[in-house]
């Protein structure tokens, strides 16, 4: 039992150290991604408008 709680304390440790980096490494691309999302979302809508104006 004792073994047991040592591979999960272990694990557990390794689990929040990974979780941690990866939260590191999202922060600082998530304004980027939103910001790309909305360019996009911007073009796309700048694309469209010329098309849809032909069903009017």
């Amino acid at each position: 039992m004792q073994a047991l709680d040592e591979v999960t304390a272990i694990n557990s440790r390794a689990f929040d150290a990974a979780a941690g980096d990866g939260r590191n490494e999202l922060t600082g691309r998530l304004p980027r991604a939103v910001a790309g999302l909305l360019v996009a979302a911007v073009l796309a809508a700048l694309g469209l408008r010329p098309r849809l104006a032909e069903f009017r």
